[in-house]
């Protein structure tokens, strides 16, 4: 029974010496208010020289990259502007109430550096809002950490898609003040970014800050160039794009792998033209609409589009040959074995070796004989102008065969070559 008693006695002194040291504290979290703010105004100065400068250091802080937009070379991020100034004007001496170095304010209560986002396309360029907080120090120094979640204008360097590297800038800046009145410098670090922060598309890293002075109306105002580094991930682009593209060139040429007689040739390169002429859509719709940079899959995609138009074109002519020797024939006469030529055998492209075994089976008045009746001549058998019988051994139609051999090796000269030069420029 004793021992409740004490146990009791012992929690309601706690509870009762927390009570008084909560109401002291607040008593001089009240004091200390009064103090600071009773001729305080956010407007003014936080310099007792009016006319010296406010020395402010910023850093960002990245939670998320969200996405780069090629197309529309925009850059969307999520993150924070962490910012540290001193107000001579906020200042105490911590002992005097309760041992309080610091208080969290609403930053309506304190003034602020204007200092806004000026490479944002958002309507709202400028940080900070009535319900962000801010960190006061006993020594007057503030700490005012604003958040944003904007889009940013980013050059994308399009010549190497899709293995193309980007800076893009997120540049921060006093609106109406020059560097008289406050200078900006970076904190250390100057560039934070989140453990966890992935993105599919891109591998992140930071680049070195720069401070800029831009002129105006002769003044100076400091800009801080704070640099992020995207490196693009090639392998989505390969698999869905190049590759489909590869295989698209590689077909050209194999259309003039199918013989001459063949009417099909002509299809499968028309096939082959309007499979490029998609590929142009899917890549023009994936780059930006600019013409200081040309990608060098643009010039390799316009370069299977011209290969495919003269697979198109060469096909035709070589189906148009084929079918004009069709119609025109041409042949070989073999004149009657003579002493001289007894021996002597002729020769025709393509064709076996004939000799006097093409006279011995010449044809006769009932005409027909074997070589005739073989293919290699399809022409009723005719007769010399002295009565003796000719015989007349058909040319094979090679001009068409040799076109289609010629235009195989400049598709795929003009293939090797339009693929090295957008190694090279990728390379370089």
């Amino acid at each position: 029974m004793c021992d409740l008693k004490c146990r009791f006695c012992m929690s309601l002194a706690v509870v009762m010496f927390m009570a008084v040291t909560s109401s002291r504290g607040n008593r001089d979290m009240s004091r200390l208010l009064a103090f600071l703010f009773k001729d305080y105004d956010p407007v003014v100065w936080p310099r007792l020289n009016s006319m010296a400068a406010v020395e402010v250091r910023v850093g960002i802080g990245i939670f998320d990259v969200v996405s780069l937009d090629t197309k529309d070379q925009t850059l969307h991020v999520n993150g924070y502007l962490s910012t540290i100034w001193k107000d001579e004007y906020l200042q105490w001496n911590s002992s005097d109430y309760g041992n309080i170095t610091s208080m969290v304010l609403t930053q309506n209560y304190v003034w602020t550096p204007d200092l806004t986002l000026s490479r944002s396309i958002d309507a709202n360029i400028f940080l900070g809002s009535s319900q962000t907080n801010l960190l006061l120090h006993s020594d007057g120094t503030v700490s005012w950490q604003p958040s944003f979640n904007s889009f940013f204008t980013c050059k994308v360097d399009v010549s190497k898609f899709p293995l193309d590297v980007n800076i893009c800038p997120i540049v921060v800046g006093s609106w109406m003040h020059s560097n008289s009145l406050i200078n900006l410098s970076t904190t250390n670090p100057h560039t934070l970014l989140e453990p966890d922060i992935t993105n599919g598309e891109f591998d992140i890293a930071v680049e070195e800050p720069l401070k800029v002075s831009l002129p105006y109306d002769g003044l100076l105002y400091d800009m801080i160039h704070f640099r992020l580094k995207l490196s693009r991930k090639p392998t989505h682009t390969f698999l869905s794009l190049l590759l489909p593209m590869f295989v698209i060139g590689l077909l050209s040429p194999i259309s003039f792998l199918v013989p001459a007689n063949n009417t099909d040739k002509v299809s499968l390169s028309l096939d082959i033209l309007l499979s490029t002429a998609v590929c142009i859509g899917v890549v023009s719709g994936n780059l930006p609409e600019r013409s200081d940079e040309i990608s060098s899959i643009a010039v390799y995609v316009v370069s299977l589009l011209v290969l495919a138009f003269f697979g198109v074109l060469g096909n035709t002519v070589i189906l148009l040959v084929h079918q004009y020797e069709e119609a025109h024939p041409s042949y070989t006469e073999l004149a009657p074995p003579t002493s001289d030529n007894i021996n002597c055998k002729l020769t025709k492209p393509g064709a076996e070796n004939v000799s006097s075994h093409a006279w011995n089976h010449r044809p006769h008045q009932n005409g027909g004989n074997d070589l005739l009746d073989r293919g290699d001549t399809t022409e009723e058998p005719s007769y010399r102008p002295d009565g003796q019988p000719a015989v007349r051994l058909r040319t094979p139609t090679s001009r068409a065969e040799r076109l289609n051999r010629l235009f195989f090796c400049m598709n795929i000269s003009g293939l090797v070559l339009s693929f090295a030069a957008v190694l090279l420029q990728i390379a370089m």
